[in-house]
C-alpha cells in the first residue's frame, strides 16, 4: 500500500510467521517455489490437474463479472455451479490453483491467463464504479440491501443470495493467491483489483454494528475472516486487522473456547474455515484464545469425527462424536472438508511442529485428496463414499464446478506445501515425496528419491554446506524405531516431538537413509467395534466388491507383492485381493469389513 514503510511491512510479516509462542519450537512453511516434485503419484495427479486448468476459457468464467459491472458478455457462464448462485467461486479457486502452478512450475500458459483475468477485473471494477467484483446475478442488490442494515440470513441464504460471502471469500482468496504468487506485473495489477474490492466490503462492515455483522455471518462464508488478515499481512494496515477480529463467527466460536465439543448436526465445511481464520488470526495476533481454540477443534474432528481415511462428516454434517456407525454411505468425507483440515493442520504444525499432526496430514493426503481425483482422467469428486459397495462420483471438465471441484482445483497444485519445513537452523521432512529443495538463504539444499509409498526407504542427499539440523518424521504406524544411516553408517537419533534429530554439520554429498517398517494394522470404526479398516502403513485398502464382506475368526490381511501392495483377504466367500482406496477410482469398494467375532 502506498505509504507504508519497509519496517512496517516487515513487522507485519514477522508478526504473521512468528507470533510469540512461549517455549514451545517454531517453524516457518517452506515456499512452495523452493520444492520441485520430482516423481511419484502426486506429480502424477498435479500434471493431470495442470492439463485440466490449462483447458479452462477465462471468458466463461469472466462472463458474470462482465455483466454484473455492466459490460456486455458474448460467451456464456459455465455449467453446474458456475452458472448458479455461486458463480464465481470455482474462478476464485482456479485463481489460487494456477497461482500455485506458476511459482512452483513457472508455467507461462497459465501465468498468460491470470494476466488477462487481471486485466478483465480491473475493467469490471472501473465500469462499476464501487470495487464491487462479483459474478452472480443480484449481488448489486444484495450488497445494497447489507449496508442499508436490511440483513436477512439464514444458513446458506443471505438476501435471497446462495452463500453471496462465501463466494466473495473465494474470489478475495484467488486475488491474494496472484499477488503473492505470480510476477510482475500480474501481482500488482491483482493487488489494485483485491484492495479496490477489500476497501467496498470494509466500508459495507464498517457501517454495520456488531450485531448485525454477526447476523450477517449466520450465513455460510467460507474464509472470510482468513482473507482479511491476508490482506492485513499483505498491507500492515490495521483497518484489515481490526475488521477480522469482528468477523469471528462468536456463537460458533464460544463453546469451543470453553472446551465444549457442540459439531454435532452443524455443517461441517461451514465450520472448518472458521478455525482455519481463527489460526491465521492467532498468527497475527499472538492471542492464545485463538490458538487453543484451534488446536481443541482440530483434537476433537480428528480423534472423535473423522473416518480411517482421514475424511469426516455425513451427508455434509457432523454426527455425534466417537459414533459413526449408521454413517457409512455415498455421503461420507466431503472433500472441501479435508482441504481445511490440511490447511489448519499445516498452520498448527507450524506453531509447534509434531510428528502426530504430520501423521494425519499425511493420511489425509494420500488416502482422502490423492483419492479424490481420477487417475486417468483428471477429474474429482465431491465425496469420499465408504459405505460398502459404494464409487466415487467424478466431475466433468466444464460443467459440474461443485465446492469440490473448485478445491480439487487447489489440492493437486498443493503437494509441495508441507513435505518441508524449517526452523531457525533445522529442516523438517514432514512427508516421504521425491522432491528437491533449495532454500539458499537459510543455505539448505537436498534431494529427496523415494518410491514410498510403495518402497518402504527414503534416501536423502545433502547438497549444501553448513550445519543444520535434519528432522526426520518418525511415523506412527512404522513397526519400531526406523533405521537411520548417514553415508552408510548406522546412526542413532534422539526424538523430538515424534521427529529422529540429526545435528551436524553437512556437506555436499552426504547422504542419509531412512528405513521405515510398515506393517498390517486395523482401525475399528468409531461406535462400532466389529467393522475394521485394513490399513499397510499409512496406507487405507480396499477391496473392489458390491456388498459388504463378512469375515470370520480372527483373519488378517495377507501381502502378495509389497511392490504393488497387493494383499488378499480370507473372507466367508472366498479370498478378496486388496489394494490402495487412492487407486480405487471410480470402482465400487468395500474399506469397512465386518467382523464375526472381536479381533
Amino acid at each position: 500500500m502506498p505509504g507504508l514503510s519497509k519496517k512496517t511491512v516487515v513487522t507485519a510479516l514477522f508478526c504473521l510467521c512468528f507470533a510469540v509462542m512461549s517455549g514451545e519450537e517454531k517453524t516457518a512453511p517452506v515456499p512452495a517455489s523452493a520444492v520441485h516434485l520430482s516423481g511419484g503419484p502426486f506429480l502424477h495427479a498435479r500434471e493431470l490437474d495442470r492439463a485440466w486448468l490449462r483447458s479452462l476459457d477465462m471468458d466463461r468464467f469472466l462472463s458474470g463479472f462482465r455483466t454484473e459491472s455492466g459490460l456486455e458478455s458474448n460467451v456464456p457462464r459455465y455449467g453446474g455451479w458456475e452458472a448458479m448462485g455461486v458463480s464465481g467461486h470455482a474462478f476464485g479457486h482456479f485463481l489460487c490453483a494456477a497461482s500455485n502452478l506458476v511459482s512452483t512450475t513457472a508455467d507461462n500458459d497459465l501465468l498468460g491467463k491470470l494476466d488477462y483475468c487481471m486485466d478483465v477485473l480491473a475493467q469490471c471494477q472501473e465500469a462499476d464504479g464501487t470495487g464491487l467484483l462479483c459474478a452472480f446475478e443480484g449481488s448489486r442488490r444484495i450488497f445494497d440491501e447489507l449496508r442499508r442494515g436490511d440483513i436477512r440470513a439464514q444458513g446458506f441464504d443471505l438476501n435471497g443470495g446462495w452463500v453471496p460471502m462465501y463466494t466473495v471469500h473465494k474470489v478475495l482468496a484467488g486475488l491474494i493467491s496472484v499477488t503473492r504468487l505470480t510476477p510482475e506485473p500480474t501481482s500488482a495489477k491483482a493487488r489494485s483489483v483485491l484492495l479496490s474490492f477489500a476497501d467496498y466490503l470494509a466500508a459495507l462492515f464498517e457501517g454495520l454494528d456488531d450485531t448485525q455483522i454477526q447476523t450477517i455471518l449466520f450465513c455460510e462464508h467460507g474464509g472470510l475472516q482468513e482473507s482479511f488478515l491476508d490482506i492485513y499481512s499483505l498491507t500492515g494496515d490495521t483497518r484489515y486487522l481490526t475488521l477480522a477480529k469482528r468477523l469471528e463467527h462468536r456463537i460458533f466460536l464460544e463453546p469451543l473456547e470453553h472446551g465444549e465439543d457442540r459439531l454435532c448436526g452443524e455443517h461441517a465445511n461451514m465450520e472448518i474455515p472458521k478455525i482455519v481464520s481463527l489460526a491465521r488470526e492467532y498468527e497475527a495476533t499472538g492471542e492464545e484464545r485463538c490458538l487453543q481454540t484451534a488446536r481443541f477443534f482440530w483434537d476433537r474432528v480428528t480423534g472423535h469425527h473423522s473416518y480411517v481415511i482421514g475424511g469426516n462428516s455425513e451427508g455434509e454434517h457432523f454426527g455425534q462424536p466417537d459414533h459413526l456407525e449408521g454413517r457409512l454411505d455415498g455421503g461420507t468425507c466431503e472433500t472441501c472438508n479435508t482441504y481445511n483440515m490440511l490447511k489448519l493442520t499445516a498452520m498448527l504444525h507450524r506453531y509447534n511442529p509434531s510428528a502426530r499432526l504430520a501423521d494425519y496430514y499425511e493420511r489425509a493426503v494420500l488416502n482422502q485428496i490423492l483419492a479424490s481425483q481420477n487417475p486417468e482422467t483428471g477429474m474429482v469428486c465431491y465425496m469420499s463414499p465408504l459405505g460398502a459397495g459404494q464409487r466415487k462420483d467424478f466431475s466433468t471438465p466444464f460443467d459440474s464446478f461443485w465446492c469440490c471441484v473448485g478445491t480439487g482445483f487447489e489440492n493437486h497444485t498443493r503437494s509441495e506445501d508441507f513435505i518441508y519445513s524449517a526452523g531457525e537452523k533445522s529442516l523438517y521432512v514432514n512427508l516421504f515425496i521425491p522432491s528437491e529443495l533449495s532454500l539458499p538463504e537459510k543455505g539448505i539444499a537436498l534431494k529427496q528419491e523415494t518410491g514410498f509409498p510403495y518402497d518402504s526407504s527414503v534416501n536423502f542427499t545433502v547438497r549444501s554446506r553448513g550445519r543444520f539440523t535434519l528432522y526426520l518424521r518418525r511415523p506412527s504406524w512404522s513397526s519400531g524405531t526406523p533405521a537411520v544411516t548417514v553415508n552408510g553408517k548406522n546412526i542413532r537419533c534422539s526424538e523430538k516431538n515424534g521427529y529422529l534429530e540429526l545435528s551436524r554439520k553437512w556437506k555436499p554429498g552426504d547422504k542419509v537413509t531412512l528405513t521405515l517398517n510398515p506393517a498390517i494394522h486395523h482401525e475399528s470404526l468409531p461406535g462400532d467395534s466389529s467393522l475394521k479398516a485394513w490399513m499397510y502403513g499409512p496406507v487405507v485398502l480396499c477391496a473392489h466388491k458390491d456388498s459388504q464382506i463378512s469375515v470370520e475368526g480372527a483373519s488378517a490381511p495377507v501381502i502378495i507383492s509389497a511392490d504393488t501392495l497387493d494383499f488378499c483377504l480370507e473372507s466367508t466367500g472366498g479370498p478378496v485381493a486388496l489394494r490402495p482406496y487412492f487407486e480405487a477410482a471410480d470402482n465400487p469398494t468395500v474399506v469397512y469389513f465386518k467382523y464375526t467375532n472381536n479381533f
